[in-house]
């Protein structure tokens, strides 16, 4: 198991910083054909420019059909003998064989920059320049190589505003690791008192509160780091997430323990270090049997422990079914903690 991040299917596409968007050709005899073109700057209307993908039920990896969100179709050429790019198939049609085709291969040139491959054809998607206006700069599948000049690749724009944050899954920490460190210190500290009164001339069982000192009662009595240590494929990409993590800890025996279930959830942003910090119940009581006409005072007590523990993750890319598309595997992460561990409770007498 490892850190899994799940990125949504929706997405616009961006050509030389405008939006592709829907243009209606209308041929002499009345037909209406619907081209893709770069339209603006702006996302002036959703529907026209957002796209999903679908994944292939096939066995080739990376393949997918692209659906137009605006009419609900799916991409594919124009007619045999025009391969314009357009949303007309009804449903995806994974037969090679035949012109309407609608698989497509995307290629990531980075984390948002992708040359889409037209399968049937195996030309290059892009807008081409033609002397019929009304064609003109509509996506085509270009049979020939790409050039090295880029003009074949297009900017994702994903749609993260109309979906949940994406959820980075730790679920993996290595405790054999050798740069697994554990560090309690000797000797408990006093982090905590509190005092109750026997007046009367028999024992008695009182209750005493106990008090945290200042320098323990506030939020850095217990911190939690999570370095995530990522690559420059994803640190850049501007997606909320949200980090999804059981919260290690140190067992009676000094020994790290992860439990089953997640114990933290909480917005994360790619590239940075997450840190948490929690206080912990700044009032305890216990239960003391008190001589009479004595005052107990109940000092609390804890070692300063931290630890460090590496954790392994992966971000799953674009697509829903397994195995297509994965970006890199990350070097993987650490965590650390530090708070306060093993309390144990004296008691003293003395009498009023």
């Amino acid at each position: 198991m490892a850190l899994e991040l799940h990125i949504k299917s929706s997405f616009a596409l961006k050509y030389n910083d405008k939006f592709l968007g829907l243009d209606s050709v209308v041929k002499g005899n009345g037909e209406v054909h619907e081209l893709l073109k770069p339209c603006g700057e702006q996302l002036a209307n959703e529907e026209v420019t957002k796209f999903e993908f679908v994944a292939s039920s096939g066995p080739d990896n990376g393949l997918v059909h692209i659906k137009c969100c605006h009419n609900n179709k799916y991409l594919r050429s124009l007619s045999p003998s025009m391969p314009w790019i357009t949303p007309a198939e009804d449903k995806p049609e994974e037969d090679r064989s035949k012109w309407a085709c609608t698989l497509f291969h995307p290629r990531f040139v980075d984390a948002n920059t992708l040359e889409l491959i037209h399968v049937e054809s195996g030309g290059h998607v892009r807008p081409f320049s033609t002397s019929n206006n009304a064609y003109d700069s509509g996506l085509f599948a270009v049979p020939q190589s790409p050039d090295h000049r880029q003009t074949h690749t297009f900017t994702t724009i994903f749609d993260f505003a109309l979906h949940d944050p994406w959820t980075i899954r730790v679920d993996k920490f290595h405790l054999d690791d050798p740069r697994v460190r554990v560090d309690i210190s000797t000797n408990p500290i006093s982090v905590g008192q509190g005092h109750a009164e026997n007046e009367d001339t028999w024992p008695k069982a009182m209750t005493v509160t106990t008090v945290l000192h200042d320098q323990y009662s506030d939020k850095a009595s217990d911190r939690k780091t999570w370095k995530l240590i990522d690559k420059e494929h994803w640190s850049n990409l501007d997606v909320r997430t949200t980090l999804n993590s059981p919260v290690p800890f140190l067992s009676t025996a000094g020994k790290i323990e992860v439990p089953e279930k997640e114990g933290f959830l909480g917005p994360y942003k790619l590239g940075t270090t997450m840190e948490t910090t929690c206080g912990i119940n700044t009032r305890t009581t216990i239960e003391v049997v008190v001589p009479p006409k004595t005052r107990v005072t109940a000092t609390v007590k804890a070692r300063i422990a931290s630890f460090d523990v590496p954790f392994s993750y992966w971000f799953e890319e674009m697509f829903p079914g397994p195995g297509e598309m994965h970006l890199p595997e990350a070097e993987g992460g650490m965590f650390t903690r530090v708070y306060l561990y093993g309390f144990i409770y004296e008691t003293e007498f003395s009498k009023i």
